[in-house]
């Protein structure tokens, strides 16, 4: 694999890690309140991303 591509891979991470952030707050906030539930109907997504943003760190090192 190219320097290029693992730079880019690196950046990708990053970037999927900040959007994993963004969401785990919206979680926090919205949090016992059960008349707004979006992540009900994407946690199935919502885990295989995170499976998936932990593989790649893990593999990157980060």
């Amino acid at each position: 694999m190219s320097i290029a591509n693992i730079n880019a891979w690196n950046n990708a991470t990053t970037q999927a890690q900040k959007l994993n952030n963004q969401i785990a707050k919206l979680e926090e906030q919205y949090a016992g309140n059960y008349s707004f539930t979006p992540f009900d109907r994407m946690m199935g997504s919502r885990q295989q991303f995170t499976d998936n943003l932990g593989a790649s760190k893990g593999v990157l090192g980060m």
